[in-house]
């Protein structure tokens, strides 16, 4: 529910609506480790490497059979 309205108005532009969203997922535990691969991409969709790079950690640890997280964290290191 919440993945789908955070990409639905990031699709529409809609920045303030999609971190809002963002937030909220970050506070439910259902959503959060997701949430935090969002807040990385963001971040990474932004240039800010060290912002990137907290969230993309922490989403690693939660899912460490995803390979494009540490491929992800290697590109924030290798850029800060």
């Amino acid at each position: 529910m919440l993945s789908a309205l955070f990409h639905e108005r990031l699709a529409a532009g809609d920045t303030v609506s999609s971190l809002n969203a963002l937030e909220l997922a970050l506070q439910t535990p259902a959503y959060r480790d997701e949430a935090l691969v969002w807040k990385g991409l963001l971040a990474l969709r932004e240039r800010k490497m060290s912002a990137a790079f907290l969230p993309l950690a922490i989403a690693s640890e939660r899912f460490p059979k995803r390979a494009e997280l540490k491929a992800l964290l290697g590109h924030c290191l290798s850029s800060i």
